[in-house]
Formats: structure tokens, C-alpha cells, sequence
């Protein structure tokens, strides 16, 4: 299978202000020269505490945002050069799925509508008798009945709203899904639920994902490849299975402790600032002099990288 998705050496930096009181600013190295690649059918499974930048890399792999540097290549065309029509093309096989399924929602439309408009927007389907069989599939393949096609997003839960989320970027038949944090708002309950909708909709088409969470277990779950991040940096990346069983990064094998409860996590990834050397060298336990003052970079074979100075 070739390659659908090439990211190569991609930034989005941020200047903020360091306080209200002080017109003095810092650099946010939110995406920091990350590059993955991504084949058709394949899923790509993006973790990392929050504030490490990923769903920073997912908007602008969308180019909802605009990234400062690097290359998108999506289907052969690089998204950064392309044209608007172009563009408009390429956006039919592209969709996202935001965490939050009621803020992502137009709370004034109804289901049956909000299922509908890209249906409308990119005439994939015409009459109003094709348009409203064709919702009445798309919302059966997501697990809900036709009764929901007369409400609104308020009027169903969570776990039903983020499965309207769901159809909706389904309806462009997209040849791929970004999928941010699409469970982490919802009951624990309901998660199972629509981790298991995902991994129906894998088994059923030839979608490729990107799947962004900070919960390492949902990702191993639903994932071929893990790319971990942290402050807008790829540290480590490999199979499933490699990153899993072995993983070389010791940001990795934190996380993997606070999937199994061993860890608490953060709210936040640290504040980036000036800082030269390894990214983690504070929260480190396994740092070197040298980690301090150089930038370790990704080495090793396809299959494994890692980017850290002791990892053996």
C-alpha cells in the first residue's frame, strides 16, 4: 500500500505574552518539525499529554490552521501549495472528529440536516427523496434509529451526539478521519461504545485514521502505528506492538503506567519557553549529562524510533 498521508518537518509556533501584566514574549513550539507517514487502510494512533500538540498537528495536517513551516502531502498533491479549487476537491476526502460533539454541532439544525449538508454541499447526492434515504443509511451505519432525524443536539446524549459527529464525516465517503480526542468527554461507558463504532467502521471500509488521545490503552486499541509526542515533538513512534512491548522513550513508559493506573498524568504538558537540550531532561529518570545541552533526534530502523540519548 502506498503512502496516502506525508507529513514532513511540520511547525506551528505561537508568540504569547508571559502574563497580563507584561509585554514580554515567548515562543510556544506547539508543533515542532513533526513528520509521519500515514498508508491507505492504516491507522495512526497520535498520544500524548495534553499541551504536548496534538490537536495542533491535527488542525493543521486539516490546514485548519496554517502551519509556519513543512509539507502536507495528501494524495499526492501538497496541501500547502494547492490551489483553492484544488483544495475544494480535497476537502470531500478529508473530515475531522472534534472531542466535544455538542460544541461541533449546530444546535439550532436538526439531525436529519446536519447530516445532510455535506451531502448537499459536495452534490454527492441529489432530490430530496435520494437525500433523505441516504441520511437514514448513514445514521443506521453510526448505530441510531430514524426517530433521532427530528431532533435536535441537545435533545440526545453524549454518547448519541458524537455518533451524529461521526456520520457526518462519514457522509463524503473521506478516504480519511482525524479523529481528536473523539471519547474523552463521554461516560466510560459510552467510550466502549464508540471506540468499538470505529473499530466496525475500519473493519467495513478502507478509511484511513489518525486517531489523537492521551489515553494510551484506546490508542493500542485502535491503532497499526503510535506516534508520541511531547511538547510538539515526536519521541518516540513505531508498530503497535514495538512501542507497547518496548517502549525506549521513558515519556513512553510513563504513559504506558498512568493507562494501567500506575501514574497520574498531568493536566498539562510543561511550558515550553527557551529551554536547549532534551525537551523532558527535568522530568527525566534516566538523564545524562549530555541530554542538557543537545537535542536528541529520531534513530532507529522503520519499524521503531525514539529519540532519546539513553535508550538502549
Amino acid at each position: 500500500m502506498g503512502s496516502l498521508l506525508s507529513v514532513l518537518d511540520l511547525k506551528k509556533h505561537y508568540e504569547v505574552r508571559r502574563s497580563v501584566f507584561s509585554v514580554a514574549k515567548e515562543t510556544i513550539r506547539a508543533v515542532d518539525g513533526v513528520s509521519l507517514e500515514l498508508e491507505a487502510g492504516r491507522t495512526l494512533g497520535v498520544v500524548g499529554e495534553s499541551g504536548s500538540g496534538k490537536s495542533t498537528l491535527a488542525r493543521c495536517v486539516l490546514l485548519l490552521e496554517r502551519p509556519d513551516a513543512g509539507e502536507v502531502v495528501f494524495d499526492g498533491v501538497n496541501l500547502l501549495t494547492a490551489g483553492r479549487e484544488e483544495m475544494n476537491r480535497l476537502r470531500r476526502q478529508m473530515q475531522i472528529i472534534f472531542q466535544d460533539p455538542y460544541s461541533s454541532l449546530n444546535p439550532r439544525m436538526k439531525i436529519a440536516d446536519i447530516i445532510a449538508e455535506p451531502l448537499k454541499f459536495h452534490n454527492i447526492t441529489k432530490g430530496r427523496a435520494n437525500v433523505s434515504a441516504k441520511v437514514g443509511e448513514i445514521l443506521r451505519s453510526v448505530g441510531l434509529d430514524e426517530d433521532s432525524l427530528g431532533k435536535y443536539p441537545h435533545e440526545m446524549s453524549g454518547g448519541q451526539r458524537q455518533r451524529v459527529a461521526i456520520g457526518r464525516a462519514l457522509a463524503t465517503k473521506p478516504a480519511l478521519i482525524i479523529a481528536d480526542e473523539p471519547v474523552s468527554s463521554l461516560d466510560v461507558s459510552i467510550q466502549a461504545q464508540i471506540v468499538n463504532l470505529f473499530l466496525d467502521i475500519r473493519e467495513k471500509s478502507n478509511i484511513s485514521m489518525i486517531f489523537v488521545s492521551h489515553d494510551l490503552n484506546i490508542v493500542r486499541f485502535l491503532s497499526d502505528r503510535i506516534l508520541v509526542l511531547y511538547r510538539g515533538k515526536v519521541v518516540e513512534t513505531g508498530g503497535r506492538d514495538e512501542v507497547f512491548l518496548n517502549p525506549l522513550h521513558p515519556y513512553t513508559r510513563m504513559l504506558i503506567k498512568a493507562s494501567k493506573g500506575e501514574f497520574a498524568l498531568r493536566q498539562e504538558a510543561p511550558a515550553d519557553g527557551e529551554w536547549e537540550g532534551c525537551s523532558y531532561y527535568e522530568n527525566c529518570e534516566d538523564k545524562g549529562e549530555h541530554c542538557r545541552g543537545q537535542v536528541p533526534q529520531l534513530t532507529g530502523g522503520n519499524d521503531h524510533k525514539v529519540a532519546c540519548f539513553m535508550s538502549k
